[in-house]
């Protein structure tokens, strides 16, 4: 009896000795769950924060985007009107040179422009590789009366203008004037199915598409290869199958993919295209 309870008094003790232990390892556990839930408090704050800051950029970088569209759109229309007033400056101009040449030259005059018309054609003949020479060139050639553009010296002129475009392919100037100069011979007044006809001869169509494939990002130039080629092909077939086999077709949807927001340019296309696929008549 003494020995049991002896046992007893000492196991309560141990007890005793042990719960203070517990307490503190209790005390520790908790401190330490406590300090967790606060380091995840934190760092869902953190997040929180990162998350708003990553959206406020998010929205500043589209507002920024917006206004660069707004600004890039509004370009484009002004671009557009400085094509449509160009334009309209050129009809006038062809309207008044074709008026003048029309209203028949008389002798000494007519012999002056056929002296500048073979005088211009022996320059472009001597400065083949003369970029400035061969744009002030093909300048004259387009602003000359009408009358002249079919005289019998014309058939050279063509040939000078194609060697021109071969020669300075990536020349800007040169091919928007060659253009220029195709334009006005084969769509103008006089005989036109024979400017026509010698202008395909001369290899004149597959120039232009050469042209329109060599520079893609050239618009202004893109613009007066489809008036030429407009001009030339309009109501004649041969000049339709070249401009077919050259691939003016892909040409075509090439430049009007890159400038697909420019309704003047793609409106000026649309006529070219159905000139060249025989819809367009005179």
């Amino acid at each position: 009896m003494e020995f049991s309870t002896a046992m007893a008094a000492a196991s309560l003790e141990e007890e005793q000795d042990t719960v203070p232990e517990a307490r503190a390892a209790a005390r520790a556990a908790a401190v330490t769950a406590v300090a967790r839930a606060a380091a995840m408090a934190a760092a869902a704050r953190a997040a929180e924060i990162a998350v708003t800051a990553a959206t406020a950029r998010a929205e500043a970088a589209a507002e920024a985007s917006e206004a660069a569209k707004v600004v890039a759109d509004q370009a484009s229309i002004e671009d557009e009107r400085a094509c449509k007033a160009e334009i309209a400056a050129e009809h006038a101009a062809r309207a008044a040179r074709e008026a003048a040449g029309v209203a028949a030259l008389d002798a000494a005059a007519r012999a002056a422009w056929e002296e500048e018309l073979i005088d211009v054609v022996a320059r472009m003949r001597a400065h083949p590789r003369d970029e400035a020479a061969q744009t002030l060139a093909c300048k004259q050639l387009r602003y000359m009366p009408a009358a002249m553009q079919t005289h019998p010296g014309a058939a050279g002129a063509v040939d000078a203008v194609v060697a021109a475009m071969g020669a300075h392919l990536r020349s800007e100037e040169v091919q928007r004037e060659a253009c220029g100069v195709l334009a006005v011979m084969t769509g103008g007044q006089g005989n036109v199915a024979t400017n026509q006809t010698l202008a395909g001869n001369r290899g004149a169509v597959e120039a232009v598409v050469a042209t329109m494939c060599a520079n893609p990002q050239h618009l202004k130039l893109q613009r007066y290869a489809f008036g030429a080629l407009d001009a030339m092909n309009r109501d004649h077939a041969e000049n339709q199958d070249r401009a077919a086999r050259a691939g003016a077709g892909d040409a075509f949807n090439k430049t009007m993919g890159e400038f697909s927001g420019l309704t003047l340019l793609q409106c000026n296309a649309t006529i070219a295209l159905e000139a060249w696929s025989g819809k367009r008549k005179r």
